[in-house]
């Protein structure tokens, strides 16, 4: 559904041999719609001008489209009017905004509260200003499992007082799918003189919102979590709460008069918008919001739908362990007659694979296709409360399809299966005799001889078993290498190279290295180029930006324990002598 309005999946389309194309990554940003496309470029190509300036034909019709824009943002939004609309360049910048420009005089409070899933984005801005104004901050807090059930709510309706000044909380949860029932929330702490900033990413692509009913003071979201531009967003604002709160970005165009002592400034919206705005950006924005306000009703009932699919697909899979409101909907026993009608998650899906490291997972994906995050979803507070390092998260969108599922619950086993094959065949040849130091490049050469990610795949799991396991209390900050996506160390011991990775990928490719260190030292080698080496196997082209960053750290602490040792053999040599 709807697949068709967005170029990027029609992208050699005839062509029967290009790249699988699964996009499951709609909350880290959306596919931009071809009548966004189409109106930016309209606007670059025919009547290209800076706005509220100029009296030409161009700067009118500008201006025109851009304050159109302001009108479609508001209608999607139902504010009460459209200058309660302010663009900003996305959600980051309009949080910054509130943050710098609210005054303490109008806070009644003395702590700031926040949910316990934010994104840093509306966790770090509220930091500052707790410590700039000397507040305290709390968290709403959410179940073992990220779950917000009605315990969850009613220990947040106890928190609500008159010592909280503000409110921060998302809509949607980024990280876990989440939808909060901000309207009660809200209604409550409006009894309290709190001041509410809501967090609407990544709700507006997903569900309905009115401003005036959830009743907010503020409302934040990003264009490019909408099918719309990326470096364009909103901020929206009760228009009394516009009117009280300063202009924290300063320049040309917002201000009714200035000399070289005074300023004032003109009404919001423009009170906000110093500076040429992104025009482009803006009128794509529009043309987004008028596609989700006259599609959402279609795009709810088709993504619910897909959603409920993943959660009845997934769940076959005993390993799998999924986080957040998605993980109260069904169980493996009851999926199938499970009623859907309370829905308190978008088509977002959090979840943590026993006994795999989340990095692997990803890869092998990446490498069929299929894109999906994985990581803390800058949600760190919350994955430290869940005591996890990060999940793997997929995120629909309404150009999301069943073959899309499809396809990845297809290689999620896939990979499943490869992993327990090899388990059972390393447990089958484990006690065979064979001397890898006589055989100096087995591992490489297995490796060199695969064809197709899937037997590559293969031979890092079995070089992952022959790698030297780093002893536990080895493991430091001393050993430690970073930027590998993963924890990951690598020292000597008992005068051999050993290290540890929770990432079978990563733990055979340093087998991989380990291999060739030891050959190099047995024949006196000190200068190599194992990033060549590994370019030399066929590996390099694997490895994503962040891995490829560790790798070479991993490189270099090699380099220098070697380097470290010859020379201490020189000196002894030399005492010797």
């Amino acid at each position: 559904m709807f697949k068709s309005r967005f170029p990027y999946f029609s992208v050699n389309a005839d062509d029967k041999n290009k790249n699988t194309r699964v996009y499951l990554d709609s909350a880290a940003t959306t596919q931009k719609l071809d009548s966004v496309l189409l109106a930016m470029d309209n606007y670059h190509q025919e009547y290209n001008a800076s706005v509220h300036r100029g009296a030409y034909q161009s700067a009118q019709l500008a201006t025109k489209a851009y304050e159109q824009a302001r009108v479609k943002i508001q209608q999607l939004i139902s504010a009460k009017k459209a200058d309660e609309v302010i663009f900003t360049s996305g959600a980051t910048e309009s949080i910054n905004m509130i943050a710098n420009g609210l005054s303490i005089n109008d806070l009644s409070g003395t702590t700031i509260l926040v949910m316990a899933s934010e994104h840093h984005a509306n966790l770090l801005p509220w930091q500052a200003f707790a410590k700039r104004h000397k507040l305290n901050m709390d968290v709403i807090e959410l179940s073992s499992d990220g779950i917000f059930s009605e315990r969850e709510l009613s220990r947040l309706y106890e928190q609500l007082s008159d010592d909280i000044a503000l409110i921060a909380i998302a809509h949607v949860s980024n990280a876990l799918g989440n939808i909060y029932p901000l309207e009660d929330i809200i209604e409550k702490a409006a009894k309290h003189n709190i001041v509410s900033v809501v967090d609407g990413t990544q709700a507006l692509a997903h569900i309905s919102v009115d401003v005036q009913k959830l009743n907010c003071d503020f409302y934040v979201f990003s264009g490019h979590k909408m099918y719309g531009p990326c470096g364009i967003g909103v901020l929206y604002g009760k228009y009394e709460a516009l009117t009280a709160l300063a202009p924290s970005k300063l320049g040309g165009e917002m201000v009714v008069d200035v000399d070289f002592s005074a300023v004032s400034f003109q009404m919001p919206p423009l009170k906000f918008e110093g500076g040429t705005p992104n025009i482009a950006g803006a009128i794509g924005l529009g043309e987004a919001a008028e596609f989700v306000k006259n599609n959402i009703e279609e795009i709810k009932r088709h993504e619910e739908k897909l959603h409920q699919y993943l959660i009845r697909q997934l769940s076959q899979f005993d390993s799998l362990i999924m986080v957040g409101n998605s993980a109260a909907l069904p169980t493996k026993n009851n999926i199938n007659n499970h009623d859907f009608s309370e829905h308190l998650s978008i088509g977002t899906l959090s979840f943590t694979v026993k006994n795999q490291q989340l990095n692997d997972l990803a890869l092998y994906l990446s490498q069929a296709g299929v894109a999906v995050r994985v990581g803390h979803h800058c949600a760190m507070p919350l994955m430290k409360r869940l005591k996890l390092q990060g999940t793997l998260r997929v995120s629909l969108a309404c150009y999301s399809d069943l073959k899309d599922i499809d396809y990845l619950i297809e290689h999620i086993s896939h990979f499943l299966r490869l992993d327990e094959s090899q388990a059972r065949l390393h447990a089958l040849t484990e006690t065979k005799s064979v001397d890898e130091n006589k055989q100096h490049f087995l591992l490489a050469s297995k490796v060199q001889q695969s064809r197709g990610w899937d037997n590559v795949y293969r031979q890092l799991l079995l070089a992952s078993k022959s790698l030297r396991i780093l002893p536990q209390e080895l493991r430091t900050s001393l050993t430690s290498v970073s930027g590998c996506e993963t924890d990951l160390w690598l020292a000597m011991a008992d005068d051999r190279f050993a290290a540890y990775s929770q990432s079978k990928v990563v733990r055979g490719i340093l087998a991989l290295l380990i291999e060739r260190a030891d050959h190099n030292i047995s024949c006196g080698i000190h200068d190599f180029d194992y990033l060549q080496y590994l370019e030399f196997l066929g590996l390099s082209h694997y490895f994503s930006e962040g891995r490829r960053d560790g790798i070479a750290n991993a490189i270099k602490t090699i380099d220098v324990i070697m380097k470290t040792n010859a020379n201490a053999n020189a000196n002894a040599k030399t005492n010797e002598d």
